[in-house]
């Protein structure tokens, strides 16, 4: 039982992570949501990821009701001149953020 208390006071909650670097998109289009993203794209990003003000655990620890929360989630997501550039945010101890780009090929998209 003390391991769970000491569990649950230090886990954090999404609201309360550091703010990512602001998307850098000059398009003027920005996908914050997964259903936002074009579908080529989505099919290749993993399948347990959070919009981008979805839940998702920041920390290692994972209270109540949090067991279904992924570690990763969308920052956000912009079109470029060479294709698509999408922003993602990792939590637990290495708690990071990171961009995947992707190139626009003639039948969709792939990793650069």
């Amino acid at each position: 039982m003390l391991l769970y208390a000491s569990l649950l006071v230090g886990a954090q909650t999404a609201p309360s992570v550091p703010q990512s670097p602001p998307c850098r998109g000059t398009s003027g289009l920005t996908a914050t949501r997964l259903t936002d993203l074009p579908a080529g794209i989505r099919s290749i990003l993993p399948a347990a990821l959070a919009d981008a003000d979805g839940p998702f655990h920041v920390s290692d620890g994972v209270g109540p009701g949090e067991e279904d929360w992924p570690f990763v989630r969308l920052t956000c997501g912009y079109s470029i001149p060479q294709g698509y550039i999408v922003e993602l945010e990792r939590g637990g101890r290495g708690h990071s953020f990171s961009q995947i780009a992707f190139q626009k090929t003639a039948t969709g998209y792939r990793l650069r």
